[in-house]
């Protein structure tokens, strides 16, 4: 899905970092970040189910190794044999990290997840409440790019979701970065372009 566009996004970061004079950037568990959703889901025809949406998370220190975050998510599907579908999930958690030297931290989430779809045939709208799980690592490959990689397990409507993601970051200034990710999974992908601010 949407290879073109990853393409296009990676080669803006490579040509932005390399014209920045931003200096070194420590990694940030303290930010609020806003996020275009694009995902793909198999639902076993001749084409995947396709939607788009927005995504709202916050991370915040409470010790130097633990952070709290938030995670909200609203994506429309497109019509489905003339039925239109919505879900949103929220997700808050903790997450405990370490730093291994100056430029690598290793990380790990714990969530409750609350899932909601909504649609125009009654017999579809459901809610269910689950977990989930996620650890990975990111790490400044350059002074002003941080790139990351996670694997997230996620459990609720009785169906586990198991996908891997990479993601890269671009520091425009020592607070203010652009970002991609792209995540795939047995039925699922998604991609995220984001906009953060470290606070």
């Amino acid at each position: 899905m949407a290879n073109h566009t990853i393409q296009q996004s990676i080669l803006t970061l490579v040509i932005l970092a390399a014209s920045s004079g931003v200096l070194s950037k420590e990694i940030s568990y303290n930010f609020i970040q806003a996020s275009y959703v694009g995902s793909s889901v198999d639902i076993n025809l001749e084409s995947d189910l396709k939607a788009d949406g927005v995504q709202i998370e916050g991370s915040f220190g409470i010790t130097p190794n633990i952070a709290l975050t938030a995670n909200y998510r609203y994506v429309n599907f497109d019509s489905f044999q003339g039925v239109d579908i919505s879900a949103t999930n929220f997700k808050l958690g903790i997450t405990p990290h370490t730093s291994i030297g100056s430029e690598t931290s290793l990380f790990g989430t714990f969530s409750a997840l609350i899932w909601d779809v909504d649609a125009d045939v009654s017999a579809i709208n459901d809610n269910d409440i689950g977990f989930a799980v996620d650890f990975g690592f990111r790490h400044m490959v350059v002074e002003v790019v941080e790139v990351e990689v996670i694997f997230l397990h996620e459990d609720a409507f009785e169906i586990v979701n198991n996908s891997l993601g990479f993601g890269a970051r671009f520091y425009s200034s020592d607070k203010i970065s652009l970002g991609i990710s792209y995540s795939i999974g047995s039925d699922i992908e998604i991609l995220l372009l984001n906009a953060r601010i470290d606070i």
